[in-house]
């Protein structure tokens, strides 16, 4: 089976191993080497499917529950996260022991886990087991971070993990979350971005263009989260394409 758009569950198709799960096109790119449509399946191999959701954990649980038709065994949140603690930078990769939302916790498997730890440590990549935390909302401040990162304890936010991780243990299948750093813990994400993007990350125009004519202030804050998620991107991407392999857990 090569690569491209899996037909319908209902026909028969090769099932494959691993279904992984981004937000965002640009983070799904960084394993299939190319864009791919949103909400639709793509099989990278006979074992490993990706799927684009857009932004947020309804979207995400409803990805990871489409991808449990394909008969996956795994699940994978993979994408970007920003930092809530300050000795994170952009490109900084988080593989959590645990994902948190409100009063649930989450593993992820932990021969998987020192398996991919092992993997960066030997190729130089910057990492941290740290808890991982999955918010509602953005949290568009350094005061906001701050606060969330004295409630969970946690190093890293996102917001789609948790419930990707909920599916998971609800079909008793192994879980891993894998994020890339793309903004520090003192990081304000700019309000143009909150308002004016949708949910894969793309500008909403005209309301984006206005939106900076109003608020000009706001461009050395976007110029910054464009250069964190640069970063971000870059390390996915590395990882992606030389550290495919470890994805597919036995």
């Amino acid at each position: 089976m090569g690569p491209g758009p899996l037909p319908q569950p209902e026909q028969p198709v090769r099932l494959s191993r691993v279904g992984v799960i981004a937000a965002l096109p640009a983070e799904a790119a960084c394993l299939t080497g190319c864009n791919i449509p949103p909400e639709q399946p793509y099989s990278i191999s006979d074992n490993l499917l990706v799927l684009v959701t857009g932004m947020g954990a309804d979207r995400a649980r409803n990805g990871a529950i489409k991808l449990l038709e394909y008969k996956v065994r795994s699940l994978v949140s993979w994408g970007i996260a920003g930092a809530l603690d300050k000795s994170l930078q952009p490109g900084d990769l988080i593989v959590p022991e645990m994902v948190i939302h409100t009063t649930q916790t989450f593993m992820t498997n932990p021969e998987w886990r020192q398996r991919l730890h092992n993997y960066m440590q030997t190729n130089n990549f910057r990492f941290s087991a740290g808890s991982l935390v999955e918010a509602d909302e953005v949290p568009d401040s350094a005061a906001a971070k701050a606060h969330l990162r004295s409630m969970t304890g946690a190093v890293a936010v996102d917001m789609e993990s948790a419930a990707i991780a909920a599916v998971a243990g609800y079909a008793h299948i192994d879980y891993m979350a894998i994020r890339a750093i793309s903004d520090d813990a003192i990081t304000s994400v700019p309000e143009i971005v909150l308002k004016h993007t949708d949910c894969y990350g793309q500008p909403v125009l005209p309301d984006f263009i206005f939106g900076l004519l109003r608020q000009p202030g706001q461009i050395k804050l976007l110029i910054r989260l464009a250069q964190g998620f640069r970063a971000a991107r870059q390390t996915l991407l590395q990882l992606g394409q030389n550290g495919r392999e470890l994805l597919l857990y036995q």
